[in-house]
């Protein structure tokens, strides 16, 4: 049985954040209906990159809260392939970012 996370996605002003796996549809729902309510306020969220993201929501603010199953299987938490083989020979040259030990 594969292992999986949903990953949470909002976005705002026609931009879309992938959240980090902290935040919580249903808290972020609450608290977005919570600001509509009374008038106005900020909501803060983690994007995945550990970036602190604060909206200023509104009655008319239009943000959509999307979500996703990613299966862990599939490599890394964003559904994608690594880009390298971690059981190839690793191939060494000036240009490369690390060094071979």
């Amino acid at each position: 049985m594969s292992q999986s996370i949903e990953r949470l996605f909002v976005t705002v002003a026609e931009v879309t954040y992938t959240l980090a796996p902290i935040e919580h549809a249903d808290a972020l729902k609450t608290e977005i209906a919570r600001q509509v309510r009374s008038g106005g306020g900020f909501v803060d969220v983690t994007a995945d990159d550990g970036q602190r993201l604060s909206f200023l929501v509104t009655p008319t603010s239009v943000i959509t809260i999307a979500a996703r199953t990613v299966h862990l299987d599939t490599g890394e938490a964003d559904g994608h392939s690594p880009a390298w083989d971690p059981g190839a020979p690793a191939a060494y040259d000036e240009q490369a970012p690390w060094d071979t030990i």
